[in-house]
């Protein structure tokens, strides 16, 4: 049963809204295994791109009158009881009650809430191995798939891992007439505000049942370490950086998982404020860490990552 559409929010309450980047994060109650809604908002309000889009958007939408009049009741430390933001996750598709992927969640809510955030603009490129030909297509994507289990190492950075992407071609199948073709991201069209990864964390599998023959399918943890620097070098995200360009994207936020499919396990958060300090989001439980790195272990791994863009400065 859904709760009553909240009225308009008044002067007072959109000015709370934008105090939170402001003040430490508060818990939000896990009352219907939603933990991953909850780790996704806790790291997108550690996002001035997020807050100020939030801010501008005056939709009559339900999702975005019930999502405003939530955040506007957290900076009073009032969102312990989250039952009109439980309300959001049914309103977009996803099932009271169950276990959901955050990187979905994530996609959904920010088209909801930030329809003037598009994504991020990137350029691919294939090239057939039999004739040769070139392909260019240019897509807007919400979330960078990035994916360790390309690189060998059991231990990846993010660096490595868009130096796979951007810099390594990868065969895909069927995709040329002419039979295979290799392909990359070949740079980005252009920078934008807000940048989010999604790890992809397990890798979809297919064996047959020792006796019965028959076969069975399903996602296995890859398990791979990957650190996540305070910012990166946004020549990172072209093959060949555009000259005299020099951008960084400052680390903002985490959502990380524990467990063995993505509709399983837990989700949390590491959230940032203005104050330069580090949250961790359990649910209701926040704890700030006294180090950047306390949370990335093997037990939580980093599921998706956001990060900012710093003003651009020209090289010397």
């Amino acid at each position: 049963m859904l709760l009553p559409e909240p009225e308009c929010l008044n002067d007072e309450e959109v000015a709370e809204i934008a105090r939170i980047p402001t003040v430490p994060p508060t818990g939000i109650a896990n009352f219907s295994t939603n933990c991953y809604s909850i780790a996704v908002l806790q790291a997108l309000l550690s996002s001035d791109a997020f807050m100020e889009e939030t801010l501008r958007n005056d939709s009559k939408d339900v999702v975005v009158k019930r999502a405003r009049k939530f955040l506007a009741n957290y900076c009073n430390n009032q969102s312990s009881v989250n039952m009109s933001f439980m309300a959001i996750s049914g309103l977009l598709g996803f099932t009271m009650g169950s276990q959901e992927d955050a990187v979905e969640f994530h996609m959904k809510f920010v088209e909801k809430m930030c329809p003037n955030i598009p994504g991020f603009p990137i350029k691919f490129r294939t090239d057939c191995y039999t004739c040769n030909t070139v392909d260019t297509i240019e897509q807007t994507l919400p979330v960078i798939s990035l994916y360790p289990s390309q690189c060998d190492e059991s231990s990846v950075t993010l660096e490595d891992l868009l130096n796979s992407t951007f810099k390594t071609f990868h065969k895909i199948d069927g995709t040329c007439a002419c039979g295979d073709s290799k392909y990359r991201c070949e740079s980005a069209i252009e920078l934008k505000p807000l940048i989010v990864f999604s790890f992809i964390q397990f890798q979809y599998h297919q064996q047959t049942a020792k006796g019965s023959g028959k076969k069975r399918s399903g996602y296995t943890p890859i398990w791979k370490r990957i650190t996540i620097p305070r910012e990166f070098d946004a020549e990172l995200l072209f093959t060949e950086p555009p000259k005299g360009m020099k951008a960084t994207y400052r680390f903002v936020s985490a959502v990380l998982h524990r467990g063995t499919t993505s509709e399983s396990g837990h989700y949390l958060a590491l959230a940032t404020r203005k104050t330069d300090s580090y949250f961790v989001c359990d649910d209701n439980n926040v704890d700030e860490v006294s180090t950047f790195e306390s949370r990335f272990t093997r037990r939580y791994v980093p599921y998706m990552a956001y990060y900012e863009l710093v003003t651009e400065t020209p090289k010397e």
